[in-house]
């Protein structure tokens, strides 16, 4: 029979095993998936139910792993909500967005570029296995519309933060987008 001894002084604490260290790293291991299963957190919809407004987004790149503003800016403006009823909208306009002087007078040009720095849509959410899902029924981009989008889940010092699974861009780069809301009701 083996024994080991893990401490000093009088808080050592002495194990004798017959099978020596495999049946050790069995029980640490063990004891190691118990505390993190103890310690995660599983989101249901009553936490996210309200009205939030964004704080950051950050996009990340996943094969250089870069992190750069996303929504052209630190500060995105516009709100997101999910209802009791399942319902949800979801609306951002990036930071520092143009502002044309008549909405009469806007060029195509700067109609373009007004699209390309808004997005919206609306429709019911579900939640499972710490990520939401957004079944969008409504948008202000088509090819969304009657998709399905996930967000991971997080909630930290009343935030909720939100990252997307990782998409490919039409340049060819893979990246991850973090946003952060906070509560406003």
């Amino acid at each position: 029979m083996r024994h080991k001894i893990f401490g000093k002084g009088h808080k050592q604490l002495c194990f004798a095993t017959k099978y020596g260290d495999d049946i050790m790293s069995r029980f640490v291991l063990a004891m190691l998936a118990l505390l993190y299963a103890s310690v995660s957190i599983a989101y249901g919809e009553d936490d996210l139910v309200g009205t939030w407004k964004p704080v950051s987004a950050f996009v990340k790149d996943v094969e250089n792993g870069e992190v750069s503003d996303a929504y052209g800016g630190p500060h995105p403006t516009g709100f997101l909500s999910y209802g009791s009823d399942h319902r949800m909208m979801a609306m951002a306009a990036y930071d520092k967005r143009i502002k044309p002087a008549r909405v009469d007078q806007t060029t195509p040009e700067q109609r373009d570029q007004l699209f390309q720095t808004y997005f919206a849509y609306a429709g019911t959410f579900s939640v499972s296995d710490g990520s939401v899902q957004h079944h969008i029924e409504a948008s202000w981009n088509e090819t969304w519309t009657g998709t399905t989008v996930t967000r991971d889940i997080k909630v930290e010092n009343g935030k909720l933060i939100l990252t997307t699974r990782p998409q490919l861009r039409p340049n060819g780069r893979t990246i991850v987008i973090t946003l952060t809301w906070e509560k406003i009701n």
